[in-house]
């Protein structure tokens, strides 16, 4: 059987749109790999971060719960504020904190972060009702970035 030079040229003609084909299909698999991965990595980049009021105000409110459910308000107001300066100490390095307690007779105690000077721009306040020993007490935190 001999092929004629038509058919050994149709035969090649249909081998290269083959390759033609696989190319095409292989490209277009690549364009959606890349834009896939350029849709993903945009949207990290351009991702508005947490707010830095908002992230302060959590740490505020976090820290004056733990202090109020652990009892060390009460420990603060009985003259002994270890504790409390731990918690303190222990926030992020950037944030400032005081922590105050005000009675109804408006005496208040007031413990403030070592080495944390006045606010800046940004300031949280954060207020909540503290009861110890019978006695209703305003707490409060105010926070601020160093």
């Amino acid at each position: 059987m001999s092929l004629s030079k038509t058919s050994v040229e149709s035969v090649d003609s249909l081998l290269k749109q083959k390759k033609g084909f696989v190319f095409t299909i292989d490209a277009a698999f690549a364009l959606l790999i890349f834009a896939v991965t350029f849709m993903l990595i945009s949207h990290q980049v351009f991702q508005d971060p947490t707010p830095r009021s908002t992230y302060l105000k959590q740490i505020s409110m976090d820290t004056i719960t733990v202090l109020g459910k652990t009892d060390m308000l009460g420990k603060m107001l009985g003259s002994n504020s270890t504790e409390v300066r731990q918690v303190l100490d222990s926030l992020p390095q950037s944030v400032c904190a005081q922590v105050s307690l005000t009675s109804q007779s408006g005496n208040t105690t007031t413990l403030t972060r070592p080495g944390c000077n006045n606010y800046q721009k940004e300031l949280q306040i954060i207020r909540k009702p503290y009861i110890y020993t019978g006695n209703f007490y305003t707490a409060e935190i105010q926070s601020w970035f160093e």
